[in-house]
């Protein structure tokens, strides 16, 4: 006799993991853009000391008048999205998919994470110090005081950095013979992720993905100013030609490393793991990606790539990039198929690598 067995949906949604803003401690609010677009900010020369003399009319030096420059920040994202949860949807699959709910999670689980990795590229693509040597369980705790000492010699405040790192620079970091960790566990929790501190440097440890290619990124509130100059989230209950529910968002934000802050921000940048497809047998159209590709050329880094022979090698943090060629925005590269590609994250201006990728064989589909 066959028995018929009986199945049952469960209201109870099975949740993705998320995480809350990771670097709202980590950048500074000091100018409003209320009303405006962009904001000029000043900065003002100083003076040279001289040797004062006993004679003559000028006796403190010769005057010289003080100058100065300016920045120019404009808010560059302006970023949206949209879904409809049809009423038959919602009706018959328990009422799982609430739009409230559903607004809820597109913030934790999509906005918050893209305005956290979008901070931390501009904090990489600015920061004055940046060490591209590979971290081993033997030099993790130097590099983080090599990073720390940069900091303190631009005088700095290390009382408020915070530093963000990878899995992958904790764990080497704790097997790190010379580090000490006596002190690093019991500690006040006051930052959002923070896990301990490192020589009175509060670590967070952020996912990989966040970090663009750095293995840490030590950072001072004062270095990077955030600005959200629109955060607008709308559910619209039965829409015109729509039975259910349209929900619509738009945030406008950016981030702001000031020129006379740049000392404020050490990285320690590892290797980004480059990947592609390609098209032909013989001189391939070849599509390069990489995890961040999209955050990194909107916080502005130019990509460059080169592949020259079978044995092109990646560049190296600090090299030269200028005789490499331009990736557009669209990612495409032409090689041969025998050859292998390379990119790197570039400065815009000098081209000089700040993140190189991997090295590889384009994948060749003819």
């Amino acid at each position: 006799m066959v028995n018929n067995l009986a199945t049952k949906y469960s209201s109870v949604v099975d949740e993705r993991f998320k995480e809350v803003s990771l670097t709202e401690a980590a950048v500074n609010r000091d100018y409003d853009w209320d009303g405006v677009a962009s904001v000029i900010v000043y900065d003002v020369d100083t003076s040279a000391m001289n040797n004062y003399t006993t004679s003559g009319s000028n006796r403190y030096g010769t005057p010289s008048e003080l100058g100065n420059g300016i920045q120019t920040f404009t808010i560059g994202q302006d970023r949206s999205f949209t879904f409809t949860i049809d009423r038959k949807n919602n009706d018959d699959a328990m009422m799982v998919m609430a739009a409230g709910e559903a607004l809820g999670r597109q913030i934790d689980e999509v906005v918050a994470p893209e305005t956290d990795e979008y901070r931390i590229a501009k904090m990489v693509l600015n920061a004055a110090n940046s060490d591209g040597t590979a971290i081993t369980t033997a030099n993790a705790y130097s590099k983080f005081l090599d990073a720390r000492a940069n900091i303190r010699k631009a005088k700095v405040p290390v009382n408020g950095c915070i530093a963000f790192v990878s899995t992958n620079f904790y764990k080497k970091i704790k097997q790190d013979s010379s580090f000490v960790k006596a002190s690093d566990i019991a500690q006040n929790m006051l930052i959002t992720g923070q896990i301990g501190r490192i020589d009175n440097i509060a670590v967070v440890e952020v996912p990989e993905s966040y970090l663009l290619g750095a293995e840490f990124v030590i950072t001072h509130p004062v270095a990077t100013t955030a600005c959200e100059k629109l955060a607008e989230y709308r559910v619209h209950d039965n829409a015109p030609g729509i039975s259910g529910w349209l929900v619509e968002g738009r945030t406008r934000y950016d981030a702001f490393v000031r020129k006379n802050k740049k000392s404020a921000i050490a990285t320690q940048i590892g290797e980004i793991t480059l990947e592609s497809a390609a098209t032909g047998t013989s001189t391939v159209t070849t599509v390069l990606d990489f995890d961040g590709m999209d955050t990194a050329l909107r916080a502005g880094f130019e990509i460059r790539y080169a592949s020259t022979a079978t044995t092109q090698k990646a560049a190296t943090v600090g090299a030269d990039c200028s005789t490499w060629s331009a990736l557009a925005t669209t990612a495409i590269a032409t090689t041969s198929a025998t050859y292998k590609i390379a990119a790197a994250l570039c400065d815009p201006t000098t081209h000089v690598c700040i993140v190189p990728t991997t090295s590889i064989l384009p994948t060749v589909y003819s």
